[in-house]
């Protein structure tokens, strides 16, 4: 089940990694989101090793709203110089990516044709973003 697990993009890798090396790769992760290795049921990564190519990593978790509270925390991950470069998001079946892939394009196209306003993605739709004023 998908509902209880989170990808991890941007994390060096090693061929000769074991889940040990692994381990002390996710927890710093982990420990700036507010989550540590408590609700972690396991993680492995992607896919085999390709040189020059960093696998993703697939962490189950033990529910879905340990993976809610990890997502709505990931933005904390780019004030840290180290993990700048990862990437977290909800594990998706083949045909969720291709919907979620074709409104990021939907975005893309709305922003470059109206330069001035910010869309964001939210419950399946690409919308305007409402800056509130407080001023």
């Amino acid at each position: 089940e998908r509902s209880g697990n989170i990808i991890i993009h941007g994390l060096f890798d090693d061929p000769c990694e074991n889940d040990g090396d692994l381990k002390h790769l996710v927890d710093p992760i982990l420990n700036h989101l507010e989550g540590g290795l408590g609700g972690v049921y396991g993680f492995a990564r992607i896919g085999r090793y390709r040189e020059g190519v960093n696998r993703p990593v697939k962490l189950r978790l033990s529910s879905g709203d340990l993976r809610d509270h990890l997502l709505s925390n990931k933005s904390r991950l780019r004030n840290v110089d180290d993990l700048k470069d990862v990437y977290l998001s909800p594990d998706l079946t083949l045909k969720e990516r291709k919907a979620r892939r074709r409104l990021v394009a939907e975005r893309k196209a709305r922003k470059e044709a109206e330069p001035g306003k910010v869309f964001v993605i939210r419950d399946g739709k690409v919308v305007e973003r409402v800056q509130s004023s407080s001023d």
